[in-house]
C-alpha cells in the first residue's frame, strides 16, 4: 500500500550507493549523464563523471551516454 511505499522506499534507497558506477575510456565528456539526472548526483570533473553518492538508481545516465560510456 501506499504507507509501506512511504516508510520502505526510503529505507532501500538508503542501502543503494553509486559506488559500483564507472566510466570507461570512451568518454567524451559530453555532460549529458550530469544534465540528466534528476537528482544532480553526477558532476563532469576533468571531463570525466563523477557520482556523489545521492543515487537513485534510475539509470539515466547508462541510458543517455551516447558511447555507452557508463558502466554499473
Amino acid at each position: 500500500s501506499m504507507l509501506k511505499s512511504y516508510v520502505i522506499a526510503p529505507i532501500i534507497l538508503s542501502k543503494l550507493d553509486d559506488k559500483k558506477f564507472y566510466v570507461e575510456d570512451s568518454c567524451i565528456g559530453c555532460k549529458l549523464c550530469e544534465r540528466d539526472c534528476p537528482v544532480q548526483n553526477i558532476e563532469v570533473v576533468n571531463g570525466s563523471p563523477i557520482w556523489k553518492n545521492n543515487c537513485i538508481h534510475c539509470m539515466a545516465c547508462i541510458q543517455h551516454c551516447p558511447k555507452k560510456a557508463i558502466q554499473y
